[in-house]
């Protein structure tokens, strides 16, 4: 199952690192404050004209790469020595070289060692806290005119992404300096799951908004969905870890919990101290002391809550797009009969549902300060740029689609994890999700792309009533269209490393708002209480960060 969560949410490859801190702004298509946008303003520097997807003549590059697991090469191949390092060199000119190749965990502390000794790879990959201890210390390239001259449109369709948000991490006084590690904008995106055996036992409808779907959370804890006469059945899954069930619910009422934006005064605020945060907080307490909600969630996190999932006792589940994958396909096999239905969260009063997603970008690629040819980088990034739109005329592309599909490499878990680079479309499984709709409503797979005919035959399976197969049809013929259906959605407005203050009290302030606000559910504390905890909140450094966050953004 991992590895199926891989193939499907990880357009990232091996670097995973979440962007770290918060923030929002209030729509999809809101304008951010860029160094691209600035560098459309500047003069470009003089750059020569050149093949924008090859090197005249060879240009040695030394990466810095990290590996997911060292062994999964072919034999007689290494990190430095294998088919995507070889292709480079054929299709690109580049000579790949790596200055180490390491897993993550080692990978941050070479990183750290060589910005002490001043001695860093050409090309690598730099978490946001990494960034920006480069960029204070002067250590990487502007690569503004570099993106400006030589970045394909292909590629700059990926990587200026959300009116070029995702830039916002690597600006510094507008001049870039990363390439954003694009993942698929739908992860963390909610959808609701129902289970669909019990809203027809029920007799009831698919929700039209929160609070019919509240309502039916309420059925389903109540009425006894399950037939066994037992009152061990939930209306909605939650654990102690405050995460997507969370956050979603209260997206319904207008708040953002554990976001940092800015208000109408310009100035930043912190979601989880909105007072409109009652009204959530209420109908939680609320559906807590109905039975809605597990009694125990407050001793389960994420994975022990999952096991409740898989054995089929709760009825909705707030998830993301490829939950049928995970956990919900486990309670088809535990329980008979069981089914689901993927929808979109409605929104309160039927109203538009706005929820937080976060930026899906997931660190950067640098390049070191006096390296000699930093458009390599956008080279690289311009051939993976045909990957993702499946242009077969490009020999990187080609060549790519043929080691994948060489048996030599197909069982070591794919090739992507030897890039040193990486770049994939933002919209990779909306995408699939159309490919997949056209070639099932048209019965007409004749212009499915080679590498998505495997997923796409496990979908028509299951959408036929294959159960082994069920999981792939819900997931793209379902989930991903709910995810993908919000008209605008609330991002981070914050988008850099924790303040200073946030460093040193933040793990505080966490576990201050979690005990508030799970006291509050669980009734120990009454709503009211919740004033108290923004007061707490404040005071133990919470309006410090607010400061130092304003102070920053001047």
């Amino acid at each position: 199952m991992k590895k199926n969560l891989q193939v499907l949410m990880v357009t990232a490859v091996s670097l995973s690192l979440l962007l770290t801190s918060a923030c929002s702004t209030k729509k999809s298509d809101a304008p951010a404050e860029t160094a691209a946008a600035s560098a459309s303003a500047q003069p470009a520097k003089a750059l020569p004209d050149i093949d924008p997807f090859k090197f005249k003549d060879p240009v040695t590059v030394n990466f810095g790469k990290s590996v997911v697991d060292i062994k999964k090469y072919a034999e007689g191949e290494d990190p430095e020595n294998n088919a995507v390092y070889k292709l480079m060199n054929t299709t690109i000119n580049i000579v790949a070289k790596n200055k180490f190749a390491v897993p993550f965990d080692t990978y941050q502390q070479k990183i750290k060692l060589g910005i002490a000794s001043n001695d860093i790879p050409d090309i690598f990959y730099a978490d946001q806290e990494m960034l920006e201890e480069l960029i204070k210390n002067d250590m990487l390239a502007d690569l503004t005119p570099y993106y400006e001259k030589y970045e394909t449109e292909n590629a700059k369709k990926i990587l200026s992404y959300g009116d070029k948000v995702l830039f916002k991490g690597a600006t510094k006084n507008g001049k870039l300096y990363g390439m954003p590690n694009v993942s698929d904008a739908q992860n963390g995106v909610p959808a609701a799951y129902i289970r669909k055996d019990w809203l027809e036992k029920l007799g009831g409808k698919k929700p039209a908004s929160f609070e019919e779907l509240i309502a039916l959370g309420k059925d389903f804890a109540t009425k006894d969905p399950d037939g066994n006469g037992k009152a061990d059945t939930l209306g909605f899954a939650f654990n102690n870890e405050l995460d997507l069930r969370y956050t979603s619910f209260m997206n319904a009422y207008g708040v953002y919990p554990k976001v940092y934006m800015k208000g109408a005064d310009g100035k930043f605020t912190y979601g989880s101290i909105d007072p409109k945060m009652k009204d959530g907080l209420a109908k939680l307490a609320e559906l807590y002391k109905a039975g809605a909600i597990d009694k125990e969630f407050v001793t389960q996190n994420m994975p022990k809550m999952a096991e409740g999932v898989s054995k089929g006792s709760v009825g909705i589940f707030l998830g993301e797009f490829f939950s049928p994958l995970w956990p919900l396909q486990d309670a088809l096999k535990n329980v008979k009969g069981a089914d689901y239905i993927g929808i979109p969260v409605p929104g309160l009063g039927g109203k538009e549902y706005k929820p937080y997603v976060p930026i899906n970008a997931n660190g950067y690629f640098v390049v070191r300060k006096g390296f000699e040819h930093p458009e390599a980088l956008m080279l690289i990034l311009n051939n993976e740029a045909e990957v993702s739109y499946n242009n077969l005329n490009n020999a990187w592309s080609k060549g790519y689609a043929d080691i994948n599909k060489n048996e030599k490499y197909a069982a070591l878990g794919g090739v992507n994890n030897w890039l040193p680079v990486f770049l994939d479309r933002p919209d990779a499984n909306l995408n699939r999700y159309n490919l997949f709709k056209y070639a099932i409503d048209n019965k007409d797979d004749t212009k499915m792309p080679e590498d998505q005919r495997t997923t796409f035959l496990n979908v028509k399976k299951g959408m036929e009533g294959d159960p082994n197969n069920w999981a792939w049809y819900k997931t793209f013929l379902e989930g991903v269209p709910s995810a993908g259906s919000y008209k605008n959605v609330v991002r981070n407005d914050w988008i850099g490393s924790p303040t200073a203050t946030g460093k040193l009290k933040g793990a505080a302030l966490k576990k201050l708002e979690d005990e508030a606000i799970i006291n509050i559910i669980v009734g120990q504390k009454p709503v009211d209480e919740f004033d108290a905890f923004v007061k707490q909140w404040k005071e133990q450094g919470g309006q410090q960060i607010l400061d130092e966050m304003n102070a920053a953004s001047k």
